[in-house]
């Protein structure tokens, strides 16, 4: 077992002891053993030098650990700050995603209102005309064999004049009719 070194056995006795000495010589200062994280304090936890370093450094020496601690700091600052660009980004980003949900929201309400809405007679022609367009380009693309069939039968009969003088019996509608009144 290994023995304390003194008779203070954790580091609650000893931050107990430290309280109590500033508190006799009237300093607010306190020490709290917990970590920063548990303290709920959000900054990294400083290094200190130490008098090896110190020493090396009063000197005007270089100091190894000091520049790699410097690095390791100018490392943190640079993650923070691309962290805090970061956040800045999410903001603006879900900023806008509210906003065009919002308008989604519109754009939907607006189109039921078109919806509900009657049509002229003038709409009603046009759709009517486009209606009528896109059927034919229908029957273009795949004809009914009976209607090939008919076509064929009318044009031997002779109807072919009668179309012509405008009759309507075995009149064939074609392409660039107009049903404009």
């Amino acid at each position: 077992m290994i023995e304390p070194r003194n008779e203070y056995e954790s580091e609650a006795d000893t931050e107990d002891l430290a309280n109590e000495k500033l508190m006799e010589a009237g300093l607010e200062a306190r020490v709290d053993c917990r970590s920063l994280k548990d303290q709920g304090l959000q900054r990294e936890p400083t290094q200190h030098r130490g008098p090896a370093i110190t020493s090396i450094l009063e000197r005007g020496e270089r100091s190894f650990v000091a520049d790699r601690w410097g690095q390791e700091a100018n490392e943190r600052l640079r993650l923070a700050k691309e962290m805090d660009e970061l956040e800045r980004e999410r903001t603006q980003v879900q900023e806008q995603w509210i906003d065009l949900s919002k308008d989604l929201a519109a754009s939907l309400r607006e189109r039921e209102w078109f919806k509900t809405q009657t049509l002229s007679l003038d709409e009603r022609r046009a759709k009517s005309r486009e209606n009528w367009q896109s059927y034919r380009k229908e029957l273009e693309i795949k004809p009914d064999k009976d209607k090939v069939k008919g076509k064929e039968q009318g044009l031997e009969q002779g109807e072919d004049e009668d179309r012509g003088k405008g009759k309507d019996k075995g009149h064939s509608l074609g392409k660039d009719d107009d049903f404009s009144m």
